[in-house]
């Protein structure tokens, strides 16, 4: 009867915690070999016409220069591309960071601010931006709350290896702070094309 209680209660919060912060916390037990998940903390992921979950964090880089803390409820009335990647000056993540800087132009054209996110640390940060000299700040989410709300904190394989990282992924918020499109696992040198041309579409 317990282990039925909690199935039926972990059902009810999926369904009406949608949005709610994903956790990393896990009940240690033994279901089929492997830890058990704690449902209560896994909502479902989030989709196009989802309310964007808040954050406050410290934004380095453009107008914030060597950090500021800033919320994405500050930019209401506005359109903002979050776009999350693994790790600073990485070849992939370069890629991607340099693309976007060499066609920052449409973004501006667009209305759109622009922000990158990883788990690196404010002064990574700030040698990433000086390094490639990118126009737009990043965010820095080192204690990995942001990319589990926004469902980008995965299982990842490499090489048999397997771990937890930030999946390549990008949200278009709409000024209402609703999600308007996602890209999951994009490529990194078309990664500044695709979402131009969706803002273009909207």
């Amino acid at each position: 009867m317990r282990a039925r209680s909690v199935f039926n209660l972990c059902e009810a919060k999926q369904e009406s915690l949608q949005v709610q912060r994903r956790s990393t916390d896990v009940l240690w037990g033994l279901a089929n070999g492997r830890p058990a998940v704690n449902c209560l903390h896994m909502p479902q992921p989030l989709a196009p016409g989802d309310l964007a979950p808040d954050f406050s964090a410290i934004a380095v880089g453009g107008p914030y220069r060597d950090g500021q803390t800033v919320s994405l409820s500050d930019f209401r009335g506005k359109t903002v591309v979050l776009y999350f990647y693994p790790k600073d000056d990485t070849p992939g993540c370069t890629a991607q960071a340099c693309g976007l800087r060499d066609r920052y132009e449409p973004f501006l054209e667009a209305g759109a601010t622009v922000f990158g996110i990883s788990i690196d640390s404010p002064e990574s940060h700030s040698k990433f931006i000086a390094k490639h000299n990118l126009p737009f700040p990043l965010i820095s989410d080192e204690a990995q709350r942001i990319v589990q709300d926004f469902g980008v904190w995965v299982e990842k394989n490499k090489e048999g290896r397997t771990y937890m990282g930030t999946e390549r992924s990008t949200f278009v918020i709409g000024p209402d702070g609703r999600i308007k499109s996602i890209f999951r696992s994009v490529k990194p040198e078309e990664h500044a094309e695709t979402v131009i041309q969706n803002l273009r579409n909207f």
